[in-house]
């Protein structure tokens, strides 16, 4: 009797340590999309979010990881999540897509059409679900310039973002809403945009938005 009350003791303790073990797994967050949000560019996005999760004390529990690459497409994203965002043992990933499909098929004519940009999207989206990552969808900015040469792209910009913001509620995904973000910032001051996509503001705004949405995803 007592030789099987100290092994069922010892099995509790096991149990005990591996959830705590368990408990203490820090998550990895990846930040997945074109370069508008990297850290060497103006807006340092990802920097913001480390900084943000230190003040907080959560650097033991929360890792933020960049997989962000100039000029990305979704069908980019698409052919890159397996090597890099699943193998690598993902838990969140944030995807900020959509302003490089609309701008080059503006441009370039080189861009993903609508139908093909959403298709894309969705698979992603599945394939990343059938995984168990918690997803956050971002609402990419567009250019805010009044009278930038490529207000023209607004209208462009916008059917994309529609097709982000209509899979976020099909799938029931988290949404930052990053365009609204800077357009509320851009009331009260004077943008003076990169290439007219980029904004002059820190990556504060941006990133206390994700930040918002990201410490909710259990």
């Amino acid at each position: 009797m007592g030789k099987n009350l100290f092994l069922f003791a010892g099995f509790i303790f096991f149990l005990l340590f591996l959830a705590y073990g368990y408990s203490k797994k820090r998550k990895k967050v990846f930040v997945f999309g074109a370069s508008i949000i990297d850290e060497n560019t103006n807006l340092g996005v990802v920097s913001k979010l480390r900084k943000l999760i230190h003040n907080e004390g959560l650097t033991e529990r929360l890792e933020v990881i960049s997989a962000i690459f100039n000029t990305d497409k979704i069908y980019d994203l698409y052919l890159r999540v397996d090597t890099e965002i699943i193998f690598n043992g993902a838990d969140v990933i944030i995807i900020y897509s959509g302003l490089n499909d609309a701008l080059t098929k503006q441009e370039e004519s080189t861009g993903t059409g609508i139908a093909a940009f959403k298709k894309f999207f969705e698979a992603l989206i599945d394939k990343l679900q059938k995984e168990k990552i918690k997803i956050i969808l971002c609402i990419p900015i567009l250019p805010t310039e009044p009278f930038s040469p490529l207000m023209v792209l607004n209208e462009q910009v916008e059917q994309y973002t529609n097709v982000i913001r209509k899979l976020g509620e099909t799938k029931q995904l988290p949404l930052v809403d990053v365009r609204t973000e800077m357009l509320n910032h851009y009331q009260t001051t004077s943008p003076v945009t990169r290439n007219f996509v980029g904004v002059n503001k820190p990556a504060d705004i941006i990133g206390e938005a994700i930040w918002d949405v990201l410490r909710e995803v259990k």
